[in-house]
């Protein structure tokens, strides 16, 4: 196995929060509106594409050799501030691999269904059964939503637009992973998580690789409950929060969020 600069044995698994939503800033225009917002009330976009970069450049590249970061997989969420997030990413990390970077959308790290309904108008027992059905994006839509978030971050960034970087991440859906259902309870959606947390960390652990998993507040509850022990909790969680297993599932750093051990 390799190791890092501080003696830390890889592969890594990375788990970072999205970038901040633009439905939690009181004070901007923005906190009310994007585009599809009627139709898509669950699924913001994120408001800063710079925090995503600031933060893998700043702290992630850090703590883990440049070298091991190579060897690397990236996932994300299938809501667009997952999606948005993953790409600003690839700008740090994808670069260093061989072609355009790639970016797996894995439905079972996506939102706990209970918070994309309460962003909804009416409760989930008055929705037809197949109102949702298709309340994620399209590949197509996940690839330009991902597209537009690097080109947005170019645009807006002038150390993104020196690096550099100009390879679009090709966007692929894991398509043998089941969509979560719209009605999924919290107890269900928190297993769904720890489940498919563990199955992509055994995988890439046997393959001796690194991986990036972009997801959202309560998967990383789930992380510390499927990695660290079910006394572990997790608090005061930033955006961008983020956490760093090594391959012996220690926990190597983390950015952003408190935790504590329960009795």
């Amino acid at each position: 196995m390799e190791k890092a600069a501080a003696g830390v044995i890889g592969p890594f698994v990375v788990i970072p929060r999205h970038s901040v939503r633009m439905d939690v800033l009181p004070d901007s225009d923005d906190a009310t509106t994007w585009m599809d917002q009627k139709e898509r009330p669950w699924d913001p976009p994120i408001s800063d594409y710079h925090l995503p970069r600031k933060i893998f450049e700043q702290e992630i590249s850090a703590c883990i050799q440049k070298s091991l970061m190579k060897n690397l997989v990236i996932y994300s969420s299938p809501f667009r501030r997952c999606l948005q997030t993953a790409a600003v990413v690839t700008t740090v990390l994808g670069y260093e691999n061989d072609g355009p970077p790639q970016v797996l959308v894995h439905p079972g790290v996506g939102e706990v269904m209970v918070k994309a309904r309460q962003c909804c108008n009416h409760p989930v027992e008055n929705d037809k059964p197949d109102e949702y059905n298709s309340y994620l994006l399209s590949r197509e839509e996940q690839e330009r939503t991902a597209h537009l978030a690097i080109q947005n971050l170019l645009e807006n960034d002038e150390k993104s637009r020196k690096s550099g970087f100009q390879a679009l991440p090709i966007v692929q859906p894991v398509a043998s992973a089941p969509i979560p259902a719209w009605d999924e309870s919290y107890p269900q959606s928190m297993h769904r998580l720890e489940k498919t947390l563990r199955q992509l960390q055994q995988k890439y652990s046997t393959l001796g690789r690194n991986i990036v998993i972009v997801t959202h507040g309560d998967a990383l509850q789930a992380a510390a409950q499927a990695f660290l022990g079910r006394t572990t909790s997790v608090y005061d969680l930033d955006f961008c929060a983020c956490m760093v297993l090594d391959d012996e599932l220690n926990l190597v750093y983390k950015h952003g969020l408190q935790m504590m051990e329960l009795e």
